[in-house]
C-alpha cells in the first residue's frame, strides 16, 4: 500500500531498515474467540454488587438478605426499616469503595461467569470513577483474541519499539493497541513493526482503522 504523510522521524526509521515508504503494508490478523484468564471486574462478594452494606456496630453483615439472617430471619418484609430500628446503618461497602471505569463507560456482563469487565473496544482507560460494587479478580473470560500473521523470518529491527512504544516514532501508546505492519527491503527480507494508530494513519493516508485491524501487544 502506498504511504503518503510520513514524519521525518518515521522516514528515517524505515530507511534505516533498508526500506522505503512504498514497501510497507498492513499485516493480516487472525481473530478467534477464546477463553483467556485475565483480571476482570466481578461482583463484590461483600455487597453482591449493590455498593452498600448493613453495619451493626463494628460488624459488617452485607446485603438485605445477610441483615435478615443476622437479625434471626424473622423479618421477610421491610428489612430496611427493621434493620434501622435494630441499630443498623446503611454504609458504603468497605471492600469496593470505588473502581476505575473505561473511557466510554460501557459495562459488559457475562451471566455464565458472573463477572463484570470494562472494555471500550480499544483497551482505553480513563480517570472517570463509577459507583462501587465491583472488585478485581482472576476469571476465564470469552474474548476475541488476535494473532498477527507475521511471515516466517520477519525481522523486528526498528530503532524504536518495545513494550507500549511505537516502533516508528518511539511514542508511548497508553492503550497498548497497535497496527502491525510489514515491509520488504531490496534483498527480499521482510521487516515488521508495531506502530500506533496515529502513525499508522499517516503511514497509509487513512482517516481511521477498523477495530479488527488493531491488536494489543498481549495478543501474538
Amino acid at each position: 500500500m502506498t504511504t503518503t504523510n510520513h514524519s521525518a522521524k518515521g522516514l528515517e526509521t524505515i530507511e534505516r531498515m533498508g526500506t522505503q515508504a512504498k514497501d510497507w503494508g498492513l499485516t493480516p490478523i487472525k481473530w478467534e474467540e477464546k477463553r483467556v484468564r485475565m483480571t476482570v471486574w466481578v461482583r463484590c462478594p461483600t455487597c453482591r454488587g449493590n455498593g452498600h452494606v448493613w453495619k451493626f456496630g463494628d460488624k459488617v453483615v452485607g446485603t438485605n438478605d445477610a441483615a435478615q439472617k443476622f437479625l434471626g430471619e424473622k423479618y421477610p418484609y421491610g428489612i430496611e426499616r427493621i434493620a434501622k430500628e435494630k441499630g443498623g446503618i446503611d454504609v458504603t461497602c468497605p471492600t469496593c469503595p470505588e473502581v476505575s471505569w473505561t473511557k466510554c463507560g460501557r459495562q459488559a456482563y457475562s451471566d455464565d461467569q458472573d463477572c463484570f469487565y470494562a472494555d471500550d473496544g480499544n483497551g482505553h482507560r480513563s480517570n472517570y470513577r463509577t459507583a462501587n460494587g465491583l472488585v478485581k479478580a482472576e476469571r476465564e473470560v470469552l474474548r476475541w483474541v488476535g494473532t498477527v500473521l507475521w511471515a516466517k523470518g520477519t525481522k523486528f529491527d526498528s530503532r524504536f519499539g518495545g513494550g507500549r512504544h511505537c516502533a516508528l516514532c518511539a511514542k508511548e501508546i497508553p492503550s497498548g493497541r497497535f497496527v502491525p505492519v510489514n515491509g520488504k527491503d531490496a534483498k527480499g527480507e521482510i521487516h515488521g513493526m508495531w506502530i500506533g494508530e496515529d502513525c499508522a494513519r499517516k503511514f497509509f493516508g487513512v482517516k481511521a482503522f477498523k477495530p479488527e485491524q488493531m491488536v494489543t501487544r498481549e495478543d501474538k
